[in-house]
């Protein structure tokens, strides 16, 4: 039995969401944390999605997420260690059109919203599966691609391969002001 909320039990074998981690995500993490010993931060690739997708996209970059009081130091040692690739700072829908998603190897430094869902793998804080969707509602200029009939594919494909405690979904996407939103999406699947 696996506990998936508040009073909410399911039987059978649980599987956890656990993205892999890549040598550049675990590299840039911990040399931020070196230099950042106290902020809370997260990192991961969007690369990690792609099992969700229903079609291909050629869209991939690193995010790190942090304090929004440490943003600014975050970004500038970041771009300073990843030279040789772009480095963006919370980019709005049109410079992710722009020049993000057609880019390589980009990184880009994003606000972390406070408690949101994390777990440690390798020593790396990661989101939780609960933080990706909600984000995917939230952070519509950044996930453009990944807007529509696709992020119904995501939400589905990741309900139905992984236990998601829905609790922790809607506590989240409350904080985000998203809570009405996400219900909607979770109907619509519901309603299926």
């Amino acid at each position: 039995m696996k506990r998936i909320g508040r009073g909410v039990y399911s039987l059978g074998k649980g599987t956890c969401f656990l993205p892999t981690l890549d040598k550049k995500q675990k590299n840039i993490f911990s040399q931020i944390k070196k230099k950042f010993p106290l902020i809370t931060l997260c990192c991961w690739h969007t690369s990690v999605l792609k099992e969700f997708f229903q079609h291909i996209s050629a869209y991939d970059f690193l995010l790190v997420e942090v304090e929004r009081e440490a943003i600014d130091s975050v970004f500038y040692f970041v771009k300073e260690i990843n030279k040789d690739k772009y480095t963006f700072k919370e980019p709005l829908h049109e410079m992710m059109e722009m020049f993000v998603l057609d880019s390589k190897g980009t990184i880009m430094v994003k606000s972390l919203t406070s408690e949101a869902p994390l777990q440690n793998i390798d020593h790396v804080k990661v989101p939780t599966i609960e933080k990706i969707l909600v984000d995917l509602c939230a952070d519509s200029d950044i996930f453009s691609f990944l807007q529509g009939s696709e992020m119904i594919n995501i939400f589905e494909n990741a309900l139905e391969k992984y236990t998601v405690n829905m609790d922790r979904l809607l506590r989240y996407a409350k904080r985000r002001n998203k809570k009405e939103e996400l219900n909607k999406i979770l109907n619509q699947i519901s309603g299926k």
